[in-house]
Formats: C-alpha cells, structure tokens, sequence
C-alpha cells in the first residue's frame, strides 16, 4: 500500500513539474479545452431542490434530468403532421395546458408510429427549475454545456449552450489540426527535399559514369592505336631480323663453297633455304660442307643432280632446313 501511495506521489509531482516547465504559465482554463480528453462531465440530476454540492466546481457540465424532476406526457398525432411536427407539438401543448403553458418548457423525443398515427413522448419542465439549476452550477463556478432528459438521447435539450461553452474546444481542434498539418508539410518537405538531393546525387552519378565511359571508350581507342602501333613494330622488327639474318647466311655459304662452285638462286622462307647452283665436285661434298655450318640443320637434294655440258659442270637443286635463330648470327 505504502509503495502505491509513494508512486502515486511521485506521478503527480512529475505531472506538476512537466505542467510548469510545458504550459504552466498559461490559464488552466485555456489549456484544460485541449488537454482533457473528456472535456464535458455528466451528471445526473434525481432530486429537487438542487445544492450546490451536488456539482463538481469549475466543471463543464451535461446535466442529465432524471423523471423525479419531470412530468411525461403522451401526445398521439397523425403521421401526416409529421412535416411540421414542432408546430403542431407546440400547438397542442398550449391548447391543453392551464394558462397555455405559460411557466413551463416542454421538449419532445422522437415518436413511435403505430399504423397512421405518432405516439410521441412530451417531457416538461417548469422554467423556475431550469433557472435554478443554471443558477446554482454558476455559482459553484461550473459551466453548464447541456441540460437533456436522462434516459431519451433522442429529446431536445431544455438548455444547450453547447456552441459558447465549445469555443475554446474548437479552437484547440483548429490548433490541433494546423500543428498535424504543419508538422505533415514538415515531413513532406523534408521528404520532398531529401528526395531532390538524392535525384541531384544520382544526377551527379549519372554524370560521372557518363564521363568515366567516356574515358574508358577513349583509352579503349588509345589502346587499340597503341596495340597496331605495337603489331606494326614487331613486324618491322621480324623483318629486320630476317633481313639482318641473310647477310651472315650469305657470307657463310661464301666460305664454304669453293671456286668450283657457284650459286645461281638462293631464296630463303621462313626457316627453309632453296639452294640451286653448279659445281665442279661432287654434288654430296658440297652438301657435306654445307652441312657443317652452324645454321644448318638439314641438307636434302630437291630434285635429280644433272650435268651441264655447256659449263661442264654438276647442276644441283638443295632443301636446306635452318635451325632456330635464337640470337643474331655473326
């Protein structure tokens, strides 16, 4: 028990602490409209005459009375009368009531039609009744916001001051609303702003792959000029060696053929040499010395050795393979 009481405590001076650091400096009865979340009390109302103790002090209230208060009246009309129903009502009341009702309010709730006729319920009030009860609840400091007929919703209310005692209720409502719409514009804007930074960045992005492909189609290009650049040196440079690579060819097959041999075409493919010539000595002691040079890797006759009676000499045909030039061959 004595742990409830001290939370309980402890709740209300953290009430009174967040009341006076938040809207403490404001009226109560200015900010009360807003916070209360039942802004109107009900209160029943049996007994007669009315204290001042039997409301709540500085409440806003809806004073519901009950049938000790009340005379209920039946009046049967015709459905017909229906279209003009609150004339007709009025009508009949000050018709059959003493002095034409003249000190008493009467109200009515909403009829029960059985066949062609209403049965609808008359409540009625003395209006000394009404101005006591507005003026004890004035006097205890309370705000009567609606006097009805407890038990029938559907009956008009003996007093309804509803629209100014509201006032303050429907401003906090406007207010309400204005802060859910500010704070929604709020959220939009800051949606709709970090929406168009995001497209502004993916912009960029956009921008930048745009510049990088750019790029990359560029060195692509530079690098295909560089590659045929690079082709045609290395053929150029195969061609040098090949070129280069004949003179010691020739200066070797100069010294290893004699006087009584000479040469009458000489072509060179790759790494196969077509040898034909003439020569005084036999045709297999030219191969042999052929075959003693160090680029020779094969000697082969390509064809009949003949004899050429005009040159009185050996005419002869060679299929020389040469062997791989791994350096320059001095």
């Amino acid at each position: 028990m004595k742990e409830c009481l001290g939370m309980r405590s402890g709740i209300e001076t953290w009430g009174q602490v967040i009341w006076t650091w938040t809207l403490g400096g404001l009226p109560r009865w200015l900010v009360l409209p807003g916070c209360m979340r039942n802004w109107s009390q009900p209160r029943h109302i049996d007994q007669w005459p009315l204290k001042a103790g039997d409301l709540p002090k500085g409440a806003v209230l809806d004073l519901l009375l009950g049938p000790e208060l009340l005379l209920e009246k039946r009046l049967t009309l015709p459905v017909v009368a229906r279209s003009n129903l609150s004339k007709a009502i009025d009508l009949n009341m000050r018709q059959s009531l003493p002095g034409g009702g003249a000190d008493l309010l009467w109200r009515y709730g909403t009829g029960k039609r059985d066949g062609a006729t209403l049965d609808i319920p008359i409540y009625l009030l003395k209006h000394s009744a009404l101005t006591e009860i507005t003026s004890v609840a004035t006097s205890h400091g309370a705000k009567v916001r609606s006097i009805r007929v407890a038990g029938d919703v559907s009956a008009q209310p003996f007093w309804d001051d509803r629209k100014r005692v509201d006032r303050l209720r429907r401003f906090w409502g406007i207010v309400t609303i204005g802060l859910v719409t500010a704070l929604a514009g709020l959220f939009a804007w800051n949606e709709l702003t970090e929406t168009r930074s995001f497209q502004s960045h993916i912009t960029r992005l956009e921008d930048e792959k745009a510049a990088l492909s750019s790029q990359a189609v560029e060195l692509r290009t530079k690098l295909d000029a560089e590659n045929n650049s690079f082709a045609a040196i290395s053929r150029d440079l195969e061609l040098f060696k090949a070129e280069y690579h004949r003179l010691p060819i020739l200066l070797d097959l100069t010294e290893a053929l004699s006087d009584a041999t000479w040469v009458s075409e000489l072509a060179i493919s790759g790494s196969d040499l077509h040898l034909s010539g003439f020569t005084g000595r036999d045709v297999t002691e030219v191969m042999a010395s052929l075959r003693e040079l160090s680029w020779v890797q094969r000697v082969d006759l390509d064809g009949p050795v003949s004899f050429d009676s005009f040159s009185r000499r050996n005419r002869f045909d060679l299929s020389i393979t040469l062997r791989p030039i791994s350096g320059p061959r001095l």
